[in-house]
């Protein structure tokens, strides 16, 4: 008699058992991260995306990502040319494969789990495709159930932006349910002889200052109450590419309004812009 494999048949069980369990339903509030590198202009770029959510949330069907600035990647590849990997983290494990073109700037991806072999493959389509000021990325059909964790990386198809500055990805996510979802990404873009770094969507969030950079800067984030012009250096540190998140507000500001400003400063001593966010003091 031949034997069986335990592993497909003990990781269906476990799925019964959790489609078994209804927990009540979270809100739909994906959280969106998008990764440019190099965040260089004009140059081809790896695009990264991350879309990630509670197991209790609807889950996501389709992204609509606006990428304003963006250009298509020069060069043809021919129909079956592996562009990039996906992966998505769910309650039964981690599913994960290859991105392939179809046509055009169409792509597909299979994922596959080693202990669920055809039986749970995650398959979904995309594409890149041309928008007035940039480039659209499409992700459709987005199988449930919901993944912790869906992350698609294009190593083709785009190129960045051919200005440096500050840039905004638009994102809408619709659920299997009919939920929608925006969120807003900020993109620095930078590399341009003779300017200075590229300092793009600066804002606190507690004690934490979040903000993104197209190249390594040193970092400066200072705090002036409001009406005085004595200024007091928070945090010094050495910036990195992409996305920063600094804990720099102490209980040390009094009560009343301050205003925090982040510089960035590259070797030369190019400053970038100076960004101004106002807080309310805190003992």
């Amino acid at each position: 008699m031949p034997r069986t494999r335990p592993f497909p048949i003990l990781a269906l069980a476990a799925l019964c058992a959790a489609l078994a369990a209804t927990p009540a339903r979270a809100a739909y509030a994906p959280i969106v991260a998008l990764d440019v590198r190099p965040p260089t202009a004009g140059a081809p770029v790896s695009l990264g995306l991350a879309v990630t959510q509670v197991a209790t949330e609807e889950a996501t069907r389709s992204v609509r990502m606006t990428l304003p600035g963006f250009g298509a990647e020069p060069g043809d590849r021919p129909a079956g040319s592996r562009i990039g990997a996906a992966s998505s983290s769910t309650a039964f494990g981690t599913f994960s494969g290859g991105v392939f073109l179809t046509e055009g700037d169409r792509f597909s991806t299979s994922l596959t789990n080693p202990l669920l072999p055809l039986v749970l493959d995650q398959r979904f389509t995309g594409a890149v495709v041309a928008v007035p000021g940039g480039r659209e990325l499409r992700l459709d059909e987005i199988p449930g159930p919901t993944s912790s964790r869906l992350r698609v990386t294009l190593d083709a198809l785009l190129a960045a932006p051919e200005r440096c500055g500050a840039y905004e990805a638009v994102a809408t996510l619709t659920g299997h349910g009919g939920e929608r979802a925006e969120r807003r990404i900020p993109i620095a873009i930078g590399g341009c002889t003779g300017a200075p770094p590229t300092l793009a969507g600066a804002r606190i969030a507690g004690r934490t200052v979040f903000f993104t950079l197209a190249e390594p800067a040193a970092v400066r984030i200072t705090a002036r109450r409001a009406g005085t012009r004595r200024v007091r250096t928070l945090r010094r540190l050495a910036g990195r590419p992409g996305r920063n998140a600094v804990r720099a507000i102490g209980r040390g500001l009094a009560p009343g309004r301050w205003l925090v400003t982040v510089r960035a400063s590259d070797a030369d001593g190019a400053t970038a812009r100076t960004l101004l966010l106002r807080i309310a003091g805190r003992r």
